[in-house]
């Protein structure tokens, strides 16, 4: 998908999709916020309106993983990116108007390929749900995407792939073979209902 958007969406879609932050999130970011391995949360902005992150948790930092620094300082190189201008800016120099620009670019070129679009909201789930599949701990999820309640986290992002379900059951099935060959039992509880 990021081979064959622009520059400019290529940033946005990497940056919500390998950090998880919020529409408001994205579109309130400052150079300022990014250190090359990090990116700092210190206010969102919805229409033109800019307003503190939306809980005390959604301040902390995100780390940023490789493959997103290397788009972001392609990015930076792109637009000349001044320390005090905002990250992702429109015509004008002002924030970018999100929702048009993924009609007017975003869209048309994941209909080029024949990718849906599901919104910027989904980049956060699939973060979440893709970090829980490889191994994180839920509340390591919780805390990359700055959740104050771990159950938000738990109940809403965290999506489990059939593929996990089925390696859970085939350690279960080696578990249970090597316990047979090493005539050792392996203690099943069940909760009494």
């Amino acid at each position: 998908m990021l081979e064959v958007l622009p520059l400019l969406a290529k940033a946005l879609v990497a940056t919500a999709a390998f950090a998880g932050l919020r529409h408001g999130e994205l579109r309130g970011l400052h150079w300022t916020d990014y250190t090359g391995n990090r990116l700092s949360i210190r206010r969102s902005m919805w229409n033109s309106v800019v307003n503190p992150p939306k809980t005390r948790a959604s301040c902390n930092a995100v780390p940023v993983i490789g493959q997103l620094a290397e788009i972001l300082e392609e990015y930076r190189k792109s637009v000349g990116g001044s320390e005090s201008r905002m990250l992702f800016q429109g015509r004008g120099g002002l924030p970018i108007n999100l929702d048009a620009y993924t009609r007017r670019v975003v869209l048309s070129a994941l209909k080029k390929i024949g990718i849906p679009w599901y919104g910027w909201h989904a980049f956060r789930r699939g973060l979440a749900a893709n970090l829980y599949a490889l191994g994180a701990q839920d509340k390591i999820v919780q805390r990359i995407l700055r959740h104050s309640r771990p159950h938000v986290t738990r109940d809403c992002y965290i999506k489990v792939f059939d593929h996990t379900v089925l390696q859970a059951m085939q350690k279960l099935e080696a578990a249970l073979g090597r316990a047979d060959r090493d005539l050792y039992q392996l203690r099943l509880e069940f909760a009494q209902t």
